[in-house]
């Protein structure tokens, strides 16, 4: 069994970069992926690489879209702050 079989990571910056390299790594590991990243053509680039284990993929530029404000913005399931984007 592969460390991180059954569970969902949501990354940011999947795009590129750091963001990639986890984003890859968690889905090598047997995680599924959520990748966010500003720049839809890499987003989707590494998509393509990734294959079906990239669950989604959103580009950030949607939420800005939308007023700055992420669907499910609120308290998160462990306490955490509000957060807002923009």
């Amino acid at each position: 069994m592969k460390q991180f079989e059954g569970r969902v990571a949501a990354i940011t910056g999947a795009g590129s970069g750091i963001g990639k390299a986890i984003a890859l790594l968690l889905l090598d590991e047997g995680a599924t992926v959520v990748g966010v990243d500003l720049n839809g053509d890499a987003l989707a680039a590494v998509a393509a690489e990734a294959g079906d284990a990239f669950a989604a993929h959103v580009a950030a530029e949607l939420v800005a879209q939308a007023g700055g404000r992420w669907p499910l913005e609120g308290k998160g399931a462990r306490g955490g702050r509000r957060r807002r984007c923009g």
